[in-house]
């Protein structure tokens, strides 16, 4: 009983997977040259579903606005900042890579300027010298990368901080517990605190 009324809708109303419903074609309509199915066999020639207001693009209703504002980066910049804090970028990040470049090719003058005593230089503490100017040559890079970002550029600006600040920490422990690294942790920290107060001040402009 349950087969003769299946064959009786069946006989009454064709399955909806026979292409060309509706349209009287059913399974003669052929595939155009595209290698899609015309329109009278129920698809468009650009392979969209045909409905009784047309054919559907591909991407019909996804718009920008659906998708979400641009991420800020090399894939969608915003330009919504003043010039002046991207120079403003520019000057710092560029002076961070200065500062981090001394010790990479200039370790006798960073050891002057900070007053290591000679006892204290060494290969090995030429080495840490580089590592640390990489470091700052590495921040500087980055703060110039975002400064077409105004978001960017404060993440940035905040991360200079960050590390001026466990700059500006260490150097004051060194201070109190070595006193033969006493002035050159004094002077290395001053150094870390104006750096310090700098960012912070990019890191509120920009926030």
């Amino acid at each position: 009983m349950i087969l003769t009324v299946l064959l009786l809708t069946l006989a009454q109303d064709p399955p909806s997977l026979l292409v060309g419903e509706g349209r009287g074609e059913g399974a003669n309509a052929q595939p155009d040259d595209a290698g899609f199915l015309s329109a009278d066999g129920g698809v468009s020639d650009a392979g969209s579903p045909v409905t009784d207001a047309g054919p559907v693009a591909p991407d019909a209703g996804v718009t920008e606005a659906a998708m979400g504002p641009l991420m800020p980066g090399p894939a969608g910049v915003e330009r919504d900042e003043p010039g002046w804090l991207r120079w403003a970028g520019w000057v710092m990040g560029s002076g961070r890579i200065t500062i981090g470049l001394v010790p990479i090719f200039l370790p006798t003058v960073y050891d002057d300027v900070l007053f290591v005593p000679m006892d204290q230089r060494s290969t090995n503490a030429t080495l840490q010298a580089r590592l640390f100017g990489a470091r700052d040559a590495a921040l500087g890079a980055l703060v110039i990368a975002a400064s077409q970002s105004k978001t960017w550029l404060f993440r940035a600006a905040l991360l200079n901080a960050s590390v001026d600040l466990s700059d500006l920490t260490m150097t004051a422990v060194t201070a109190l517990s070595d006193r033969a690294m006493q002035r050159t942790a004094l002077i290395t920290g001053s150094f870390a605190l104006g750096g310090l107060l700098l960012w912070s001040l990019l890191a509120w402009l920009t926030y």
